[in-house]
């Protein structure tokens, strides 16, 4: 980035102000989205896919005296921090004592009423709760979050069958049958239903 990515038509402050941008955060997490925001395009070596995502992702941001901001829902505009500003942030506002070790997500809403943002917010606010001494010792067992469903995938008849026992039945079926065994087979979705007597369980 800096002068080779800048258009031949604009004039030398611009020039200067982009250059400065690059240099200054060129190791920032929002180097990408801060030039877009200053230049008003994408990076030339962007594929399209990845100009469409930061063209959407940049209508959230805007730049306040080469300030990055992060607009809220609520349209208060909020600092975006880099990640070596992290740590400070998460220590005062959960572990100093104004922040009371809360929980993961109260942190995180913690921070953001404090209008400071970044993009990995509510991941890190959970992790530093989890590797918070104070919180392990005093609060009971965490709550983890669930686990992605994995779908079982049934490529063949027969592979997988599910069995139901409906019973006792009052009063017996005109047979004396005093359960009904259901059967579903996963593949074809069919369902069998077969009545039996006590004795044959």
């Amino acid at each position: 980035m800096g002068a080779s990515n800048i258009r031949d038509h604009e004039d030398s402050n611009n020039t200067a102000q982009v250059n400065e941008i690059s240099i200054i955060n060129s190791e920032s997490q929002y180097v990408d989205l801060i030039f877009y925001l200053k230049n008003g395009y994408s990076p030339p070596e962007f594929s399209y896919k990845n100009k469409c995502a930061l063209r959407l992702k940049s209508k959230h941001f805007e730049t306040i005296n080469n300030v990055l901001f992060r607009r809220n829902y609520d349209s208060i505009l909020l600092i975006c921090l880099e990640k070596t500003e992290v740590q400070m942030v998460l220590q005062e506002l959960h572990g100093s004592p104004a922040g009371g070790h809360f929980g993961g997500d109260t942190a995180a809403h913690k921070i953001l009423h404090a209008r400071y943002y970044w993009l990995t917010l509510f991941k890190d606010a959970h992790d530093y709760v989890r590797k918070c001494k104070i919180c392990q010792t005093a609060s009971g067992r965490q709550r983890k979050l669930a686990f992605p469903l994995q779908p079982v995938n049934i490529e063949q008849p027969f592979e997988q069958w599910g069995l139901d026992i409906i019973g006792e039945i009052a009063p017996n079926s005109s047979k004396q049958h005093r359960y009904i065994l259901m059967t579903t087979s996963y593949f074809t979705k069919v369902g069998r239903i077969n009545s039996t007597k006590g004795s044959q369980f």
